[in-house]
């Protein structure tokens, strides 16, 4: 549902934005509106960091270890086969 500009007026104002070339009116937000977008998101993007963090080490663990495995360096205990 589109919102009419008297919603957002109430709710928040129109600024100038500059994309590329063009210039448009985007609305912003109220600052109350935008704090509650904050904490609804901020646990998203926290869980998202440590996702990216757990993938980079599990990489680096794999590049450091496989190598290691394949030449013959490292041997497992109890692996089948």
């Amino acid at each position: 549902m589109k919102a009419s500009n008297r919603e957002i007026a109430k709710r928040g104002e129109w600024v100038a934005c500059k994309t590329g070339k063009r210039k448009r009116r985007v609305a912003r937000p109220a600052r109350a509106m935008l704090k509650r977008f904050g904490e609804a998101t901020l646990p998203m993007a926290e869980h998202a960091h440590t996702l990216h963090r757990q993938i980079h080490n599990l990489r680096w663990t794999r590049d450091l270890l496989l190598p290691r495995l394949l030449s013959g360096q490292l041997h497992l205990e109890g692996g089948n086969g």
